[in-house]
């Protein structure tokens, strides 16, 4: 077995080095290639005086020779090396400990290398949590398929956070300090020797909010209508069972987008074909969150008689899914909302007019779209699939007090939102704000204080920081469109003012959508590698921030609570800064 080991190797801790060695030399000792991960944090590496050095280091630490992999002195670095190993081992007292480390360091959560890897916490520790990290730390534990820990603090704090299980484990060396406890090795024996890598549950199961995109199947499918799905303190969705009604058939877990990892990929060697593109209708354009394409595809469906889904938001400003039959009503879908959007009861409709044969395209996010497939069971040839690349769902109910927010302002009822106004060019996306008496509120979208907490990623739903689907090569849709994010730089010629798309095709089916609006953009072949060089290819990091704010939104203003989150401006609540 391949394995990495990541820890403190550079800083002067007690007995650190000679733990260090000895997990090293013992794993060897087992047949397996170990290397240690050279990460290398300067602002951790302490300094220490040569007397105190020569108690930590003993000659058998001076004298053992790792095999290390290059070096790397920042994440960003660490995480696109993609490295390869059959197990990642992360080793170090206080290494999960934040105040210790300065912040929750994803390094040492491993959050890099190949996701198919067992993933080890070896006798790590932590003092008291502080609040605001405890869902950073949340969701990290769930990758683990093994975790033992060095003293009671530690056991205590993160039990408190996982329903894995934690081992307690005796790290005391032998007499002759040459040798790992027998807890250690039987640890090591025991996580080593796992069949396969072990995935999270359900959230019906787990109550892990990190497991459920809040996607609705598992309501959908329930015959006993046993699930509802209700909006906690975040202003999230989740399902919640009736367990007087409930038949305990489990269709509800089976049709769950956590346990379909082959509904996340397509596996098709021609596959995708990717252009960019914009519509050739600049009216079209202008009035699109950036080329134009999804209204052709849309335009394409009805002409057939078809009919369209997609996100709209309702009269209390929600976000919903919901299907169009005009055009009209199409209309409603266009543009960028960066809310989380409720499916409802879209999809036993969507099911009910696949049965009669009606052509239906469906325009939503890869989740969305994964929960239908799940839901439908089987292969519809009138069903079209339209991936919108998403960087993240934000709070429904954050979006609802700041649209209140905004009209005891102007003393207005809202008839518009657009997150992405270009009526300059797309280079610089206003936010625009439309009210009842005709005045309209504009602000540049990155200095917004709304705007930068959904695109920051600072009030995202839990489960868009775990995203499978983000920077999929090939997407869960027949197509997934989406900005074109630094078209100037790649292909200077072909940027326009008024926005590019990433059009990929990543299908056969989607391959015969294209081909009926082929005709009415202008296209220009590229490849994924241009596609996602400056789109979002992995899930935003989970900061403390988010904590935070999530935690305050009934307790301030919601406009000074946002302001003190936006790195753009000054200001804000001087105790939460």
């Amino acid at each position: 077995m391949k394995i990495g080991i990541i820890s403190f190797h550079n800083a002067q801790i007690e007995n650190a080095p000679l733990q260090l060695t000895l997990l090293d030399e013992y794993l060897k000792q087992q047949g397996h290639d170990v290397e240690l991960i050279n990460f290398r944090l300067k602002a951790l590496e302490t300094r220490k005086a040569k007397a105190v050095l020569d108690e930590i280091y003993s000659e058998k630490v001076v004298d053992y020779e790792f095999t290390f992999t290059e070096e790397f002195t920042d994440y960003s670095e660490l995480y696109a090396a993609q490295l390869q190993y059959d197990a990642f081992i992360v080793y170090g007292n206080q290494l999960w400990n934040p105040v210790f480390t300065k912040a929750v360091r994803s390094a040492y959560f491993l959050d890099f290398g190949n996701r198919d890897a067992l993933r080890i916490a070896y006798a790590v520790g932590t003092d008291r949590i502080p609040e605001y990290n405890k869902l950073q730390i949340q969701k990290y534990l769930r990758e683990f398929d093994a975790i033992s820990v060095c003293n009671e603090t530690s056991y205590h704090e993160l039990k408190a956070l996982t329903t894995k299980d934690v081992e307690l484990m005796d790290v005391e060396l032998n007499d002759a300090r040459t040798s790992l406890s027998l807890d250690a090795k039987e640890f090591l024996t025991h996580a080593l020797n796992k069949a396969e890598k072990t995935y999270p549950k359900t959230y019906l199961e787990t109550k892990d909010m990190f497991s459920c995109y809040g996607c609705g199947a598992c309501k959908d499918v329930c015959l006993a209508k046993a699930i509802t799905m209700e909006e906690d303190e975040e202003g999230f969705i989740y399902p919640v069972i009736d367990e007087a009604r409930c038949q305990h058939c489990d269709k509800c877990k089976t049709v769950c987008v956590a346990n379909h990892v082959e509904s996340k990929k397509h596996e098709n060697e021609n596959y995708p074909v990717v252009y960019a593109a914009y519509n050739k209708a600049e009216a079209i354009q202008k009035a699109s969150s950036c080329g134009g394409m999804f209204t052709p595809m849309y335009q394409s469906v009805l002409e057939k008689g078809g009919k369209v889904v997609g996100a709209r938001y309702d009269e209390n400003w929600n976000v919903i899914y919901d299907i169009a039959h005009t055009e009209a009503e199409c209309e409603c879908f266009r543009g960028a909302k960066y809310i989380f959007a409720d499916s409802r009861d879209v999809k036993p409709r969507v099911k009910e007019l696949l049965e009669q044969g009606t052509c239906v395209l469906f325009t939503g996010t890869a989740c969305q779209i994964a929960a239908l497939k799940t839901y439908l069971g089987k292969e519809y040839k009138q069903l079209y699939t339209v991936e919108i690349m998403c960087s993240g769902g934000g709070s429904p109910k954050v979006f609802r007090k700041y649209c209140e927010h905004l009209e005891q302002i102007y003393k207005s009822k809202l008839v518009d939102f657009q997150f992405r106004n270009k009526f300059k060019h797309t280079g610089t996306p206003f936010v625009f704000v439309e009210f009842e008496t005709g005045v309209c509120d504009v602000e540049v979208a990155k200095r917004n204080n709304l705007s930068k907490a959904f695109t920051s990623g600072t009030a995202m739903r839990p489960s868009c920081y775990t995203c499978e689907y983000v920077g999929a090569k090939q997407g869960v849709a027949d197509i997934t469109i989406g900005n074109y994010m630094g078209i100037k730089d790649i292909y200077p010629e072909f940027a326009h003012p008024k926005g590019v798309s990433i059009l990929k095709i990543n299908t056969p089916k989607g391959l015969d959508l294209f081909e009926t609006i082929r005709e009415e953009v202008v296209l220009l072949e590229s490849n994924c590698e241009d596609a996602y060089k400056n789109n979002q290819k992995k899930p935003k990091t989970l900061k403390a921030n988010r904590a935070r704010l999530m935690a305050n939104i009934d307790k301030y203003p919601i406009d000074d609570l946002l302001l003190t989150f936006n790195p753009e401006k000054e200001g804000g609540i001087e105790e939460l800064s």
